[in-house]
């Protein structure tokens, strides 16, 4: 399950409860495979334990009961999405180009941003938006909200209409 922004609790356990180290060796290859997460994937590594079978179940139990608070929290803060049709209108009168226009047009962002809006703010699962876009497959679209964050950076036109779009889903929801 993926929560954009989300916090994930991630538990390593052996099989039937057995050891997942044999040495102090393989332990330190773990670490160091640990260490190489956050330049190689992007994510950041808050914390970790190494611990036996019995505090990982504890773990486990505790992340479980925390992902259904996160799962709550996530719905509290987007309280149903926002309409794709609506979406779609609000793109449309920012950018002055028809929808379906946008999405032919070769180097044009608006596709991407709106994927971007409508998950990040929408209330929507990436899997949904790419079932409303014709020819739209679910690696290019995770791979275009990538391309939105690095672009926002660097493209103030790109990053106020992500602004707007989202201020036009908060006032909605007030």
């Amino acid at each position: 399950m993926w929560v954009p922004d989300g916090w994930y609790h991630v538990v390593n356990r052996g099989n039937r409860s057995e050891h997942i180290f044999r040495t102090d060796d393989d332990q330190r290859r773990f670490l160091g495979c640990l260490s190489e997460l956050p330049e190689r994937f992007g994510v950041a590594l808050h914390a970790f334990v190494l611990g036996d079978a019995d505090y990982a179940n504890r773990l486990l139990k505790q992340a479980e009961a925390d992902v259904g608070e996160q799962t709550e929290a996530r719905r509290l803060a987007h309280p149903g999405q926002i309409g794709w049709e609506q979406l779609v209108d609000w793109a449309e009168k920012e950018t002055g180009v028809e929808w379906q226009e946008a999405l032919v047009r070769h180097g044009d962002w608006t596709r991407d941003a709106v994927v971007y809006v409508a998950v990040k703010r929408g209330g929507w699962r990436l899997s949904e938006v790419v079932g409303r876009i014709a020819g739209l497959k679910y690696p290019a679209a995770g791979q275009g909200m990538k391309r939105i964050e690095e672009r926002r950076t660097r493209d103030p036109a790109c990053d106020r209409f992500i602004r707007r779009l989202r201020d036009q889903i908060l006032k909605l929801r007030m």
